[in-house]
C-alpha cells in the first residue's frame, strides 16, 4: 500500500457527479491517504475516509508558489508553461482557462510535494488531468486518469497529450475506447482500460410500492443538451394529445439549458402535467425509480460533439428494475440493450420516442419482462463491487 495519492476533480463534492465518489472509493484501500484537489467548492457531505479536501479557488494566483518552482528550475518552469498553453492554443477559450488554471496547478504541485503525495489521477480528461500531468512533471511523479464524456468529444485540444504521457487511461465505455483509438491512432492503445462506475445493487433495488393509476414516466439529469429533455418534453405532448394518461416526474438539474426547458414547458402546455422535483437524497431517489413505471433519458449529440457515455442514472433505474427508453448515442446502447431491457430510437425524434414510451405504457407484461432483464444485467455486468475490484486490478496492474 502506497503513502498518498492525490484525486484531482473541478468541484467537489458534485451532486451531479457521484459516480466520482464512487470512482475514489473504489480507489482508497490502495492508499492510506486519499486527498482531493478541487478548483471549486460546493457544499455537501465529504466521506469521512477522505483524508482532506485542497481547495484553490481560481481568484488566487499564488505568486510565492510560482517564484519558487522557478527559481527551483527555470527551464523545466518556463519549458512546461510553454508546452501546456500551446497544446492548448487551438482554441482561445481553452487556452484563457489554462491560463487562469495554471497558478492552480503549480501550488497543487506545492501541496503534494508538502503532503508527500505520491500519485496523482485525474478524474476528468480536460483540466483535472492536465493539473495532474502538470504536478507529475514539476515532481517526477505518474499519472493516471479517467475520461468520460463532454471532456472527450467537447473542446479538449490537450487530450492527445494527455493520453500520451499517463500512465493508464481509463473509460467507462467501449465506444469512448474506440473513439479515442481512432482518433489518436498514434497513442498506446493498450494502457486505454474500460470500466465501469458501477451501481449499488443493494442500494439500488425492486420495490414493492403499488403503481399509482397514472403512468408515470421518471427523468433525471442536469439540464444540458445531450440529455434530450426538449425530446422528451415534445413527446409528453404527443402522448397527451393521443389521449395517453401519463405523468412526467422531473428531477432537473440546474444547466445550461435550465431556462429554454422551462420555457418549452410552458409553450407546450405541460406544466400541469409535470411534477418538477430538485436535488434530492439518494434515498428519495431509490424511492423515485420504485414508484415509477418507466425511466426516459433521450440521449443526443450536443453542440460541439457534447455527449454522455453511459448515463448513470440509466444503470441506477435498471437496477430498480425500470425498463428504460434512450437512444442510439454513445455508449448508451451498451447499457440498454434494446428489445431486452428497454428501448432505444433515434436521437431527436419525438415521434419516435412517444412511440416506444406508449409501447410500455400499453403492454403491462412486457415492461416487467424489460424490468426483470434489466435488474440481472445491471446484477451481472454493473455491480459496484465488482466493478471495484476491476479499478483496483487496473491501478495494481499500470503500478499506480
Amino acid at each position: 500500500m502506497k503513502k498518498a495519492i492525490a484525486h484531482i476533480v473541478t468541484r467537489f463534492p458534485s451532486v451531479s457527479e457521484t459516480f466520482v465518489v464512487a470512482d475514489i472509493s473504489a480507489m482508497k484501500e490502495l492508499w492510506r491517504e486519499n486527498h482531493v484537489f478541487a478548483f471549486f467548492k460546493n457544499s455537501g457531505p465529504v466521506p469521512e475516509w477522505i483524508t482532506k479536501v485542497h481547495y484553490f479557488p481560481v481568484y488566487r494566483l499564488y505568486l510565492i508558489t510560482q517564484l519558487y518552482f522557478f527559481f527551483k528550475n527555470p527551464r523545466q518552469y518556463i519549458n512546461l508553461f510553454t508546452y501546456v498553453m500551446s497544446g492548448h492554443a487551438s482554441k482561445k477559450k481553452e487556452m484563457f482557462k489554462a491560463l487562469v488554471a495554471w497558478p492552480k496547478m503549480v501550488h497543487a504541485a506545492y501541496v503534494a510535494q508538502k503532503q508527500g503525495i505520491e500519485f496523482m489521477h485525474g478524474h476528468w480528461a480536460n483540466m483535472p488531468a492536465t493539473t495532474a500531468f502538470v504536478i507529475s512533471r514539476l515532481l517526477n511523479k505518474s499519472f493516471t486518469c479517467t475520461g468520460h464524456a463532454h471532456d472527450l468529444y467537447k473542446f479538449n485540444s490537450f487530450l492527445y497529450e494527455i493520453l500520451k504521457h499517463c500512465r493508464l487511461f481509463l473509460t467507462s465505455t467501449q465506444y469512448n475506447k474506440r473513439y479515442l483509438a481512432s482518433t489518436y491512432p498514434d497513442v498506446d492503445y493498450s494502457k486505454i482500460e474500460v470500466y465501469s462506475h458501477g451501481v449499488d445493487v443493494a442500494l439500488m433495488k425492486p420495490g414493492n410500492v403499488p403503481f399509482k393509476e397514472t403512468f408515470t414516466i421518471l427523468s433525471i439529469g442536469r439540464m444540458t443538451w445531450q440529455k434530450g429533455f426538449a425530446t422528451l418534453l415534445r413527446a409528453l405532448r404527443i402522448l397527451i394529445d393521443a389521449g395517453v394518461p401519463v405523468r412526467l416526474k422531473f428531477l432537473a438539474l440546474p444547466g445550461y439549458t435550465e431556462k429554454k426547458i422551462h420555457k418549452l414547458s410552458h409553450d407546450l402546455g405541460l406544466n400541469d402535467h409535470i411534477q418538477w422535483l430538485g436535488p434530492c437524497t439518494q434515498d428519495k431517489i431509490v424511492g423515485l425509480y420504485q414508484n415509477a413505471h418507466v425511466f426516459v433519458l433521450p440521449c443526443e449529440v450536443g453542440p460541439y460533439g457534447d455527449r454522455d457515455g453511459i448515463p448513470n442514472v440509466i444503470l441506477e433505474a435498471s437496477a430498480c428494475g425500470l425498463p428504460c427508453v434512450s437512444t442510439w448515442v454513445s455508449g448508451v446502447p451498451e447499457a440498454v440493450i434494446h428489445e431486452q431491457t428497454g428501448l432505444l430510437v433515434e436521437p431527436c425524434k419525438p415521434d419516435d420516442l412517444a412511440g416506444a414510451i406508449k409501447r410500455l405504457h400499453d403492454d403491462e407484461s412486457l415492461r416487467r419482462q424489460y424490468g426483470e432483464a434489466a435488474r440481472k444485467f445491471i446484477e451481472d455486468n454493473y455491480n459496484r463491487k465488482t466493478c471495484h475490484e476491476r479499478i483496483i486490478s487496473l491501478m495494481e496492474k499500470y503500478n499506480a
